[in-house]
């Protein structure tokens, strides 16, 4: 009797093992201080304050591998921007940015997907820097930083197992949004007398000149720009105030002065440079604007009801 013995083997798929590692070291929250003034004419995008670390990206047994770091941050962005995250603070947004590691620079997080290629021996170490940015992305408001984004970096390769770390940012910064120069009281009347027609018959005649000022309350420490913009017609770059809608009188028009002179009007727009735009000195030394308002004539005045309306918008620079 013959037996016949069947020996069958089985081929099961194991997966390679990944001899290599890699790992982060070095990598702590950051942290923007204890306090944190911003000025108020800081251009939206400006970058207020940052701080950074410096980790260590490790591996070992990994020669010629490839590796891809990608990184998501975990936050809302704000409107209009493609890499500056919401806050707490209003007007006050953050930005990550991170190495590209071998030989690269920085980049803004988050990233898809960046891959680098390790060195031939296998072995060593390459700096991972990590930098975070406060924006001006609107009016600042001020407060305690206790609500900002995080972002998780994560390494893989077909030759080591992945990594991942998570960085944060260190809440309880005051932030205290500085508005260099504030107006006690929004709406400043200046009346001014009844006066006859008679005196307003020429074109070009002035009339009924009355004193006024806008009080101020400034913080030191800027210079302070301003531009008259006349509410009734915006586009108006005369010195001639226009009338406003209720106003009954014709062909006359009013007059702001400042220094003694009139002043000329300019876009509602607090724009280096914006035009009209005049110096009124260092925020340490203003306390109110001194201004004169008087009647001009267009040409024929007729008796009636004047009123003009005109806005002001502060640059500080």
């Amino acid at each position: 009797m013959h037996k016949v013995i069947f020996i069958l083997f089985v081929l099961v798929g194991i997966p390679p093992v990944c001899a290599g590692t890699m790992s982060l070291i070095g990598i702590n929250p950051l942290n923007f201080g204890a306090s944190l003034d911003i000025p108020a004419n800081k251009k939206l995008g400006s970058v207020v304050a940052s701080t950074y670390l410096v980790g260590s990206f490790r591996y070992n047994s990994m020669a010629g591998c490839s590796v891809r770091k990608t990184s998501t941050v975990n936050g809302t962005l704000v409107p209009g921007y493609k890499d500056v995250y919401q806050t707490n603070i209003p007007g006050v947004g953050i930005m990550y940015k991170s190495t590209t590691m071998i030989g690269g620079g920085y980049e803004a997080d988050p990233v898809s997907g960046y891959d680098f290629t390790l060195a031939a021996s296998g072995s060593g170490s390459a700096q991972f820097w990590v930098d975070a940015d406060l924006i001006v992305v609107g009016t600042v408001g001020s407060g305690s930083l206790t609500s900002m984004p995080n972002v998780d970096y994560s390494f893989s390769s077909s030759c080591a197992p992945t990594i991942s770390v998570n960085e944060t940012l260190v809440s309880g910064t005051i932030v205290n949004g500085l508005t260099s120069c504030a107006v006690a009281n929004k709406a400043v009347t200046i009346s001014l007398p009844d006066v006859g027609t008679r005196d307003l018959i020429s074109a070009g005649a002035t009339a009924g000149t009355t004193s006024g000022s806008i009080p101020l309350s400034c913080n030191a420490g800027t210079n302070v720009y301003v531009t008259f913009t006349d509410a009734s017609n915006p586009a108006n770059t005369s010195d001639v105030l226009s009338l406003a809608p209720s106003s009954t009188a014709t062909n006359v028009g009013l007059q702001i002065l400042y220094n003694g002179k009139p002043i000329t009007y300019g876009p509602d727009s607090s724009a280096n440079g914006n035009a009209n735009q005049f110096l009124l000195g260092s925020s340490a030394n203003l306390s109110n604007i001194p201004l004169m308002v008087r009647y001009y004539s267009r040409g024929d005045a007729t008796a009636g009801i004047v009123r003009g309306v005109s806005t002001l918008t502060f640059s500080y620079q």
